[in-house]
């Protein structure tokens, strides 16, 4: 989305529970919290949707997630 808000897309559609997104400082990556797989995990996904990650693949609930 632009910042007025037009161009808005959404980057994920797994019909899962997604939350507590964070952004890269660059803008180019997103990681969220999902439970898209059966539990939280935590993923990453490229802004204009060209990768997505699963960087926990836990069997437990993985807590939430920030870019620091």
């Amino acid at each position: 989305m632009d910042f007025d808000g037009s161009n808005a897309y959404p980057l994920t559609n797994s019909g899962g529970a997604e939350s507590h997104p964070s952004w890269n400082t660059s803008g180019s990556q997103i990681v969220f919290h999902s439970d898209r797989d059966g539990n939280g995990e935590i993923y990453r996904r490229a802004a204009d949707g060209s990768f997505h990650t699963n960087l926990s693949q836990g069997a437990y609930e993985d807590g939430f997630v920030s870019w620091e």
